[in-house]
């Protein structure tokens, strides 16, 4: 379910940045008080998942072929953040300022980390369904 769900979060971020940009009047963000702390979803999350949280990625595949060790825990809790401080802003009857953040946000922070995820996620669903161990047979 995990996996669906990233996909679907990834969908709506990728139908943002194939959109027109969204500009700010003045181009700026109105201030928000401080965003909630996500730490405890990320702790929880990194206790759930901690026998598949560490993954490798590619950070950039056309800057930066490194691979780098990423964490489903991080990741997923990085893309709820964004998401909730765009929600704050449509909470407070400022929606043009909150599809502006999940848009900026999408290209500069929560795109990568759906799509790092994403791709860990299908990785390990393959892994649980074609990895079988071999039957044995005796004669």
């Amino acid at each position: 379910l995990l996996l669906v769900e990233v996909a679907q979060v990834s969908s709506a971020g990728a139908q943002l940045g194939a959109s027109q940009d969204v500009i700010l009047s003045g181009n700026w963000e109105p201030h928000l008080s401080e965003d909630p702390d996500v730490d405890a979803v990320r702790t929880a999350l990194a206790e759930r998942l901690k026998p598949v949280d560490d993954y490798a990625e590619v950070f950039d595949p056309y800057k930066d072929t490194s691979v780098t060790p990423y964490r489903l825990s991080d990741d997923l809790t990085a893309v709820a953040a964004d998401l909730l401080h765009g929600l704050r802003h449509y909470q407070a009857g400022r929606p043009l300022e909150a599809l502006w953040w999940w848009q900026y946000s999408y290209f500069n922070t929560w795109g990568n980390h759906a799509g790092a995820a994403l791709r860990a996620l299908q990785a390990l669903v393959a892994h649980t369904r074609l990895d079988v161990a071999e039957e044995r047979t005796t004669v």
